[in-house]
């Protein structure tokens, strides 16, 4: 399934039903560890994905990451 990834058309490769293991999204998509992988839904919404966590991809999903936030620093 291709699926948008950082602006990016990714070929995902998923299960039967559609689901993937975050990890292997990561791995595809080429997203480092350390940064948050995040799933933009249609309302508007961002979801963070948690590592290891089993995701269900639907047609027309946008993920990205994002760079890690450190609070108190300019």
């Amino acid at each position: 399934m291709i699926q948008m990834v950082n602006g990016r058309e990714i070929e995902v490769p998923t299960d039967a039903d559609g689901s993937i293991d975050s990890d292997k999204l990561r791995e595809v998509a080429s997203v480092p560890a350390k940064r948050p992988l995040v799933l933009q839904l249609p309302d508007g919404r961002n979801e963070v994905i948690n590592p290891g966590e089993v995701i269900k991809v639907r047609p027309g999903s946008h993920f990205m990451d994002m760079a890690l936030h450190d609070r108190g620093r300019c």
